[in-house]
């Protein structure tokens, strides 16, 4: 059990890593500040439409979950759902910077996040099952 935690922490720790050179190289390669701008301006039709996301997910995690005959109503792994539910989140919140920031260059923080977020869960699973 013990061996686990220590892969995770391992897993962990690495991820950390990748994610923490690569946000700085995309922020020095397209010139974009430390401290995001665009967070402060979301506007109300975007709230509701990550508000649905999260709804939708949260369902179909729960229907991912529930097993009739030991079947599964949703036969999609949780791990894989999460990483569908992230890259969907991250992917739609950078659309809507390059729609109404387009100026920062932040969208491009939020493209990095919808395709690295999936390939960490999916990494993270699998090591862990080594």
């Amino acid at each position: 059990m013990i061996i686990i935690w220590i892969k995770f922490l391992v897993i962990l720790v690495v991820l950390t890593i990748i994610i923490y050179f690569a946000e700085k190289w995309i922020k020095k390669k397209y010139q974009i500040p430390k401290k995001r701008q665009y967070q402060n301006r979301m506007t109300t039709g975007q709230k509701y439409v990550e508000l649905i996301i999260i709804i939708l997910f949260f369902i179909g995690a729960i229907l991912s979950s529930i097993t009739e005959n030991e079947r599964s109503l949703l036969p999609i792994p949780l791990y894989l759902w999460m990483g569908l539910f992230f890259s969907v989140l991250f992917f739609y919140r950078g659309h809507m910077v390059k729609k109404h920031g387009k100026d920062t260059k932040e969208y491009y923080l939020d493209y990095f996040y919808a395709a690295f977020t999936p390939v960490a869960i999916i990494i993270a699973v699998q090591m862990m099952k080594l």
